[in-house]
């Protein structure tokens, strides 16, 4: 390039001094400017040549690397397998001369501990009252609180060779006539390791994910205890009872049966053969108990003290739906198999135990969510289709006076609408939690005292927790146990949805006001606290945050007060019409919400399966 740049230069001036010698010196700084414009040209194109190649050596040297790394990684996995393989088998090659399988026994979060805890703990079950934030953070305590598992042997459960427990299912047995308060003084507080992974499969084979969030539905049955000697301790027969109770739940439910066991161990051993685990799966029941939690025992002593008949409610937790009389066949199981006098302590003082019919609880709590349709504190059913700001719930008596708010943000879609945001307050903090619409993510989206992502430790001095449960479902839960016993608030959260649900009796929730209506006479009352409305959008619009309100959302959207809230058009009549166009049909809508016991849930959540033409929208229920 430069020799054919040098050579047309030469020609050029050349030519030009033979034809006009008196112009040379123009000529020549002409020839020169170009000379040098078609220098740089030619420099850049080289430049530009070199820094591609360059580029593409670059390239080529990082795919390189990359590619090398790549196989090394794969090696390195493969080793750690292959030794983990190895481990395991030479492990479970090992004749153990202990009697039982090792089971860990770990205190609440916030004891004392004991002893730190060197390994997390996969899944523990809650048996059956609290469940820790992080596993990590409990620590061990030295010995089990009111029951002790894995000391007796159970029925034969399959090959000797195919699990760690040799052949045998081990079983609880109670060690204790009463139960003995945990470390933070909850009563018969455990969490069993050993028994999460065998007890945790549904039918599909797969894990439930945070136990203690899952559906739940209560019983209630009563029992005749027989004593041969007489009684006058009335208290002692209910403690004792109660403790033998939750032994067995304990025993025959979270340690599953030899059965379902067995069948579960055939199905892992068999993981490969794809058809056969299918089959094995199949063969389990299609809805059972994931946890059971017996409540207080109630005792009437006769006349000569040589019976008494007791009755109590038992909290079930499910692993998947189920039908109210499989559960009450579970429970009427668990209460007949074997011998409870001879499983449990509650021989000691009685010869005889004979139940009655076990009967299912309907039961309704006060909960805002889906469309959003109401409970209130009586159960009362109602719909509200409005986009603004409103009071939920308003008690400034609440925790000796430090207060409680609690604001819904609704969002207005066509002719229905959604909770979108809730915020809480409990004295001086304030806790907003948003649904989070990306079904891939499972991060939380909250704002502590008005700081993202803050620390989400407790509120107003009271414990919450988080748990994704699965797919695009979380739960979030304030425990208000340590002022107000078995009192709490639930924020579930399926994609952007939010449903808020309140537990708790009368010295908790008797003084609020707000969207649930008066706690005594469930009355939709206003916030003069006389005024009773008929008409809920009125009422809805009654309670819309206004400037005596205290601000908890750390942003602020229309509409705001004095601006009215925003109500759709033709509620009724654009509704009915659009319903009827769209492509999931009532039958399947109902079909996916028959797993819900409530009669007026299930109608909810056949109108928002309908709304949202989403048929998962059940698991926002």
């Amino acid at each position: 390039m430069k020799f054919s740049v040098a050579f047309l230069f030469t020609l050029l001036v050349g030519g030009t001094c033979a034809q006009n010698n008196g112009s040379t010196a123009t000529g020549q700084s002409d020839l020169l400017e170009k000379r040098a414009v078609f220098q740089k040209e030619a420099d850049e194109d080289a430049y530009a040549a070199f820094d591609s190649s360059e580029a593409n050596n670059s390239d080529r040297q990082r795919k390189k690397v990359y590619y090398q790394q790549s196989a090394l990684q794969q090696t390195l996995d493969e080793n750690v397998t292959k030794q983990r393989r190895r481990a395991k088998k030479s492990k479970s090659s090992k004749k153990s001369s202990s009697k039982s399988s090792q089971v860990f026994f770990y205190a609440p979060v916030g004891a004392a501990p004991v002893r730190p805890v060197s390994q997390p703990v996969a899944a523990p079950v809650r048996v059956p009252y609290v469940v820790p934030i992080r596993a990590p953070d409990s620590p061990r305590i030295t010995s089990p609180v009111a029951v002790n598992i894995g000391t007796t042997r159970g029925i034969p459960g399959g090959s000797s060779s195919s699990s760690s427990f040799k052949g045998f299912a081990y079983r609880a047995q109670f060690a204790s006539v009463a139960p003995v308060a945990g470390p933070t003084g909850s009563t018969g507080s455990i969490y069993v390791e050993a028994t999460a992974e065998d007890c945790q499969s549904i039918n599909n084979g797969g894990l439930v994910e945070g136990q203690k969030f899952m559906g739940s539905s209560t019983f209630t049955f009563g029992f005749n205890l027989a004593m041969p000697e007489g009684s006058t301790n009335i208290e002692t027969i209910a403690a004792t009872a109660r403790a033998a109770l939750q032994a067995l739940v304990v025993q025959r439910v979270i340690n599953c049966s030899g059965f379902r066991r067995h069948l579960q161990k055939r199905a892992k051993r068999h993981h490969r053969r794809n058809k056969e685990q299918r089959r094995l799966n199949n063969g389990l029941p299609s809805g059972i108990v994931g946890n059971a939690q017996i409540g207080d025992v109630e005792c009437t002593l006769s006349a000569d003290g040589t019976s008494a008949d007791c009755t109590t409610s038992v909290d079930i937790a499910l692993k998947g739906p189920a039908e109210e009389a499989l559960i009450k066949a579970e429970i009427i199981a668990a209460l007949d198999e074997g011998d409870i006098l001879s499983d449990t302590e509650l021989g000691t003082i009685a010869e005889g135990f004979t139940h009655t019919e076990v009967t299912h609880v309907e039961t309704t709590e006060p909960q805002i969510g889906g469309d959003p349709h109401i409970v209130t504190w009586k159960g009362e059913h109602y719909e509200y289709h409005g986009q603004c700001d409103m009071v939920m719930v308003n008690d400034p008596l609440f925790a000796d006076n430090a207060g409680l708010d609690i604001h819904i943000r609704t969002k207005l879609v066509r002719f229905w609408s959604y909770i979108k945001n809730v915020s809480i307050r409990i004295g001086s903090d304030i806790l907003e939690i948003v649904g989070n619409p990306d079904i891939k993510s499972r991060e939380p989206m909250y704002w502590v005292n008005y700081e993202y992502m803050g620390d989400l430790d407790t509120i107003g001095g009271f414990p919450i927790t988080y748990v994704a449960t699965s797919g695009s479902k979380s739960v979030y839960e304030i425990d208000l146990s340590s002022k107000y016993p078995n009192a709490k608030i639930i924020i579930k959260i399926y994609k952007e949805f939010l449903r808020i649900k309140m537990e708790g009796k009368e010295e908790v929730w008797g003084n609020t006001v707000g969207l649930l209506g008066d706690y005594h006479t469930g009355e939709t009352i206003g916030r003069d606290g006389v005024s009773v409305f008929d008409d809920y959008y009125k009422f809805g619009s009654e309670w819309q945050v206004n400037p005596t309100d205290p601000k908890l959302f750390q942003t602020l959207e229309t509409p705001q007060y004095p601006e009215k809230c925003m109500l759709p058009d033709n509620p009724s009549g654009d509704r009915r019409r659009r319903l009827d166009e769209e492509s999931v049909s009532m039958e399947e809508a109902e079909k996916a919400c028959s797993t819900l016991k409530d009669p007026k849930q299930v109608k909810d959540c056949v109108y928002d399966i309908l709304a949202t033409q989403d048929l998962d929208m059940v698991g926002a229920f």
